[in-house]
């Protein structure tokens, strides 16, 4: 996150300090005076100009009414508060770069009060008036502490200084219980004393004016260091080193350490031991896309990846979406044949599954056991009819024999069965006179008294 600010801002043309649709049109340029109070810049809008307003959970900017060619559609004031703490009437937020006084002040405190927060600290990234100017107004109506990169202040345009109350140093920094933690770097360059806040919940950080978004670097003499920003003399090693550790903490995916082609002399800066150092002890991946193809550095030997060129590199980082699409429709190509040829061996296999499930099935068993008891009950009821119509036979004939030998057969012939007091007479030694016998005939019993006994 970046304010486009400019301390020589208070200096512009009355041309462009009045004109607003002028300060912000596509294209900013004041090349109609290159007198030294005029800047030469150029910036791009944007479609819609930022309004400020909600940026994350934790961040709300609200945009100060001070456009310019430097400050772009006006100076960004962040409001930074925990959303697990914004409840209960001493929730506090930090507010950086509090500039102008007045009306925006008062827009600060407005918009605390509507997030239910009172301001519990200002942080400064740089002692530049249009980023300082309203923080003692802010700190006397808050009553809140100024932290800042230095002890004194606002000795620039603003005609005065004020001393803030905490010094911002390199290092982790938690300004009050229930705020958000804040990692600080240093980030000289626009400035001397210009500072990286880091807030380090949503890995967002807030640079004032080191980076511009819609425009060149500004680099203000003599406080300013441009070698800070370049890769090339005799401090760049110490640039490109800490840029590379500043990265590496700040959890980017991919580092790329170059720059364009030149000398063996402009491209030494990556030979040297802070820069090995720095790539060689990075947790990041590191690119290396120094000078053109045919150059080489230490540190293509010590980075992750070597790549020809800086455009390589990029091309290595990002990819082609255009290749990337086709790859996936590659790869979703294989993936539909190896699932058809999965589905299709399954389904086979489900097949078979199936021939052997009805072969097992218990329904088909039962019925199959079932086929059998029939055949095995018509076995047996063939042989139980044959054993009866053998033995029937056998009956018949051993009927017919004792039928044969009944004793009742000699009845129909004319004998008769004679007994003696129920005592079968078989001889004339049997009986006696006057005995009475019985006798059986074939149709009834006669009764008889023995008259005469006659021995043969």
């Amino acid at each position: 996150m970046t304010n486009n600010t400019n301390d020589n801002v208070q200096n512009q043309t009355a041309q462009a300090q009045s004109n607003k649709e002028q300060t912000i049109r596509p294209l900013l340029s004041l090349e109609d005076d290159m007198s030294e109070e005029h800047i030469v810049s150029t910036f791009i809008a944007d479609t819609e100009p930022w309004q400020g307003g909600r940026v994350s959970s934790f961040v709300t900017c609200v945009k100060a009414d001070n456009p310019s060619p430097m400050t772009y559609v006006g100076t960004n004031t962040w409001l930074i508060a925990n959303p697990d703490k914004v409840q209960g009437e001493d929730t506090r937020c930090i507010v950086v770069d509090p500039s102008p006084e007045g009306e925006q002040t008062q827009r600060i405190l407005d918009a605390c009060e509507e997030m239910g927060v009172k301001v519990g600290a200002i942080f400064l990234t740089h002692d530049h008036h249009d980023h300082t100017a309203g923080a003692v107004e802010l700190a006397q109506r808050s009553g809140a502490p100024i932290y800042g990169p230095k002890l004194e202040m606002g000795a620039d345009t603003s005609g005065g200084t004020f001393k803030v109350d905490y010094l911002l140093e390199e290092g982790l920094l938690y300004p009050f219980e229930g705020a958000p933690i804040f990692e600080i770097y240093k980030l000289p360059g626009h400035s001397s004393d210009s500072l990286g806040i880091l807030l380090s919940e949503e890995q967002l950080m807030f640079v004032g004016d080191v980076v511009f978004r819609h425009g060149p670097t500004v680099v203000f003499h003599p406080d300013g260091n441009l070698a800070d920003y370049l890769v090339q003399g005799e401090y760049a090693k110490y640039s490109i080193a800490k840029g590379i550790a500043v990265l590496d903490k700040f959890g980017v995916d991919c580092i790329i350490v170059g720059r364009g082609g030149g000398s063996l002399e402009d491209l030494w800066a990556f030979n040297e031991p802070e820069v090995i150092e720095a790539v060689f002890s990075c947790n990041t991946p590191v690119i290396s896309a120094v000078g053109h193809e045919t150059d080489f550095t230490i540190t293509d030997f010590v980075a992750d990846l070597r790549v020809p060129t800086p455009s390589a590199a990029a091309e290595c980082a990002v990819f082609d979406m255009v290749q990337v699409d086709d790859y996936m429709q590659a790869y979703k190509r294989r993936l539909r044949n190896a699932l058809d040829n999965v589905f299709a061996r399954y389904k086979n296999r489900a097949e078979k599954d199936k021939l052997s499930l009805q072969i097992y099935n218990p329904i088909n068993q039962i019925y199959e056991r079932r086929q059998r008891l029939i055949h095995i009950e018509d076995i047996l009821n063939n042989q139980m009819t044959q054993a009866v119509e053998r033995y029937r036979q056998k009956l018949s004939l051993a009927a017919y024999r004792l039928d044969n030998v009944s004793p009742l057969k000699k009845f129909d012939k004319g004998y008769s069965y004679v007994e003696n007091n129920k005592q079968r007479v078989q001889s004339v030694n049997d009986v006696s006179v006057d005995d009475l016998l019985t006798l059986y005939l074939k149709d009834g019993t006669v009764t008889a008294k023995v008259i005469n006994i006659d021995n043969v």
